[in-house]
């Protein structure tokens, strides 16, 4: 976040909980005010690894392949382009 932005934030204020929008250059800008801290990970929070281990996948049904031929379709007939 920029000082400036910062600076002007410390001047209003601001209620936990609620949301805030404005129109500034065209655009809306939304701020929501948290409690503790931000929702978003900052790359600090300890590394969690999962406590359950989910089974592989049973196998549901076996598909064997036949060697053939593979027949095309026609090409479509297009028209003469005149330049």
């Amino acid at each position: 976040m920029s000082v400036a932005l910062h600076d002007a934030l410390q001047n209003v204020d601001l209620q936990v909980g609620q949301t805030y929008g404005v129109e500034v250059k065209g655009r809306w800008i939304e701020l929501r005010v948290l409690a503790d801290r931000p929702l978003v990970p900052t790359g600090q929070e300890p590394m969690l690894d999962p406590w359950v281990e989910f089974p592989p996948p049973a196998p549901q049904f076996r598909l064997r392949a036949k060697p053939g031929s593979i027949v095309l379709p026609d090409p479509p007939d297009l028209p003469a382009h005149d330049e």
